[in-house]
């Protein structure tokens, strides 16, 4: 495994990265922020093109000024359902990520379901920095069997910590060595 990306938001990934993806793969990075430099490497080392999805007007100025002409920014929250969510930005400065957890300023923000933005085609690998709603994106991905080769997940609720890696382990993937980057199961 390699760490590609900042410390912040940053994940480790296959070794053989550019065997699993490639300039003609399905990349689809949910939560962005103001660090995408995960994204930046994985296409530096791969030369494919991501779909970033965040809700956040972070989000918004960041995608702006980066001006990539690798990458598709939809502003929308990716959740456990499409249509409007309460979702709620922090208060300070020194934080960027807005959350399901009711703490900040509340905004309702449009949002889509994983198998909204997947529909008929396969997904290489998956990112997940979506601030609490990752067991209801992971339920919806198995109901409608979607099965990305690489998924990296950040997980901010530590209670659904172990259910999500059983229900992925159980759903054929193997949880890398102390990340929660898994890779589906051969």
């Amino acid at each position: 495994m390699i760490r590609i990306g900042s410390e912040y938001g940053g994940y480790l990934i296959p070794d053989n990265i550019s065997e699993l993806i490639n300039a003609e793969s399905n990349v689809i990075s949910c939560g962005i922020g103001h660090d995408t430099t995960f994204d930046e490497e994985l296409h530096r080392l791969t030369g494919c093109k991501v779909l970033m999805f965040d809700p956040s007007s972070v989000a918004r100025k960041h995608i702006d000024e980066k001006k990539y002409d690798w990458a598709t920014f939809i502003q929308v929250a990716v959740s456990g359902k499409t249509g409007p969510i309460d979702i709620y930005e922090p208060e300070d400065n020194k934080h960027d990520s807005w959350s399901i957890n009711n703490a900040g300023i509340k905004r309702i923000v449009a949002s889509l379901k994983i198998s909204d933005i997947c529909q008929s085609q396969a997904v290489d690998l998956l990112k997940l920095d979506i601030e609490g709603c990752e067991l209801d994106v992971i339920m919806n991905m198995i109901i409608f069997s979607i099965k990305p080769k690489i998924l990296c997940i950040e997980i901010h609720k530590e209670i659904e910590e172990p259910v999500i890696i059983e229900l992925l382990h159980d759903y054929s993937y193997e949880k890398s060595d102390k990340t929660f980057t898994f890779v589906l199961k051969k």
